[in-house]
């Protein structure tokens, strides 16, 4: 199983792994106890799991061995790094389009890199609740800088 964590910390600074759905390949005659997975929010703690939160108790249930067959697929979070911290060679349209995300904060870009080939747009369903002609504006310079 290939998988990205999701981490979250407790009121008395636990970490809670769990697996984020939107990017898991799984062969599912060898992953262990694939029906006692579920993927729903979780809440513990004062810790807020997203979706995936609920696959923190099927971690939990694995044994070592178990764990250590998951291979985490590495990523830089939204707001955890700049263009600057790419490994990957950007063509200028997504540098541009990366570099000038209204979403990003203090150079930090709001678009997250999985496995330095995978390049998650984030929000693009309108979750954050923001204006439908602000996220339809962003869409499409992300489509012209895809096309670029």
């Amino acid at each position: 199983m290939a998988a990205v964590r999701q981490s979250r910390m407790t009121k008395s600074h636990k970490q809670i792994d769990y697996v984020w759905p939107g990017l898991l390949l799984a062969d599912l005659q060898r992953m262990p106890e694939p029906r006692s997975v579920k993927w729903g929010i979780r809440e513990t703690n004062g810790a807020h799991l997203d979706t995936g939160g609920e696959t923190s108790y099927w971690l939990d249930a694995l044994s070592s061995e178990q764990r250590d067959e998951i291979s985490w697929i590495q990523h830089r979070p939204s707001l955890q790094w700049s263009v600057n911290d790419c490994e990957v060679a950007l063509d200028s349209g997504m540098e541009q389009f990366l570099r000038n995300d209204d979403r990003n904060i203090d150079g930090k870009v709001f678009a997250e890199l999985y496995d330095k080939c995978w390049l998650h747009f984030r929000a693009g369903s309108n979750w954050r609740s923001e204006s439908a002609e602000a996220v339809l504006a962003r869409r499409r310079a992300f489509e012209s800088a895809l096309s670029n």
